[in-house]
């Protein structure tokens, strides 16, 4: 039997730590959390704006919220609990101590990866890495801290980072598999994955040990989410499996004063492209150009989804048949994401790629007049890209127009979060 804990938990023991009492249930989902979207906490005045995505004060926003308290608490640092609540939190705990929190009644913020295979991370830092894993580099006893590159170093990293691998379009920057990534944090002795640019904060609300599943409010991919428990791990234990919360200290004197929650609705046709996205994106990132075209294409099922994942969509479908050599489709596709839209300078940074590979001759052989021609097209494709790098009206509505569901990489590196 499913427990559906109501809207405020109802009983735990004055100065006993929550998630050493009694034993949980094996199936518990906390109804009437409020959902607060990556797009919605993004306009919120919050803590360390400027160094914090809006997945933190998102999550952070949803227990607020759950317990009564005001959104202008997120403009505090978080770690100070606030006066009305306690709280609870910490590194390397088990996943049974999340289920007794949950299985209360009381929510929890958990960092995560962004998908259990992959993270992203600042291109900076990956050129940096892949320099000091794959090309020799010595960052000396200084580390990457005290690290001056020379005038050559910083080329080499600048066409790293504008190094495509010819199946990926670069809108969400590097994300390198989970295992590739620790290693470059050991090259670097930097905690990469700790970068609160592209931190992952979500919220557990419920689990199912039947179905091994829990189930999540994430900023990005939506409300009530049913990720494997499988999958879970991989992602909370690549953030050494951290959380926090925080809850009402009468919180044992509280009993349920509203009548139940309505169930939540299903994830919008958005919130799907989202998650297909990302992981597709992700896979394609990987060289799984197989299983990032059915996610992509997935996108291209769900019916209206919006002109900016619809772009996305085709965009790196594009890339990801230009892996696979398959150019015509590559050109067809990379002509459906420039139609949708033309301001978006990687639309003709992969036509410019296409035309450069590209081969008009038969036989696999090429005139020197079509050799000419072709490396014109693909000139003139980048001198289109450049044109709209330096046009801040184009910039705009690409901004507008591109989801508002995680961080993505424009001309001049990171867009405005």
């Amino acid at each position: 039997m499913t427990v559906h804990v109501p809207r405020v938990a109802s009983v735990l023991f004055l100065g006993v730590a929550p998630w050493l009492l009694a034993a949980q249930a094996p199936r518990a989902v906390i109804s009437g959390v409020p959902f607060i979207s990556w797009e919605e906490a993004a306009r919120l005045d919050y803590h360390d704006k400027d160094v914090a995505n809006p997945s933190m004060p998102a999550a952070l926003g949803m227990i607020l919220r759950y317990w009564g308290q005001d959104l202008s608490l997120l403009k505090r640092d978080h770690s100070e609990t606030p006066q009305w609540a306690a709280s609870a939190g910490g590194d390397h705990v088990s996943f049974d101590s999340l289920k007794q929190l949950v299985a209360r009644g009381i929510p929890v913020v958990v960092f995560t990866s962004m998908t259990p295979f992959a993270h992203q991370v600042a291109p900076e830092s990956a050129a940096l890495a892949t320099m000091v894993t794959t090309e020799g580099l010595k960052l000396g006893a200084g580390g990457v801290l005290q690290f001056r590159p020379t005038a050559s170093q910083v080329s080499r990293m600048r066409e790293l980072m504008s190094d495509r691998g010819g199946f990926w379009s670069g809108v969400l920057g590097t994300m390198p598999p989970l295992d590739t990534l620790r290693v470059w944090e050991d090259s670097l002795r930097l905690p990469l994955r700790k970068e609160s640019l592209f931190q992952a904060a979500r919220v557990l609300i419920g689990y199912d040990d039947e179905k091994r599943v829990v189930v999540l409010h994430c900023p990005s991919f939506g409300p009530a989410w049913e990720v494997s428990y499988e999958d879970f791990d991989k992602m909370w234990s690549f953030m050494d499996r951290s959380f926090t919360t925080y809850y009402p200290k009468n919180l044992e004197q509280v009993r349920t004063a509203q009548p139940p929650a309505p169930a939540y609705p299903p994830r919008s046709a958005r919130q799907l492209a989202a998650t297909h996205f990302v992981y597709g994106y992700a896979l394609a990132r990987m060289g799984q150009a197989s299983a990032a075209t059915t996610e992509l294409r997935a996108i291209q099922a769900l019916g209206e989804v919006g002109k900016g994942y619809e772009h996305l969509a085709w965009l790196e479908l594009g890339w990801v048949a230009a892996h696979r050599g398959d150019i015509d489709d590559a050109m067809f596709d990379a002509a459906k994401a420039r139609e949708l839209l033309p301001e978006h300078h990687r639309s003709w940074l992969l036509f410019s790629a296409l035309f450069q590979s590209i081969r008009v001759g038969g036989e696999g052989h090429e005139t020197a007049a079509d050799s000419s021609s072709r490396q014109a097209a693909a000139t003139d494709a980048r001198r289109q890209a450049q044109l709209r790098c330096g046009d801040p009206k184009a910039k705009a509505v690409v901004a507008k127009t591109l989801p508002q569901a995680f961080a993505t990489f424009g001309c001049d590196g990171l867009n405005p979060l």
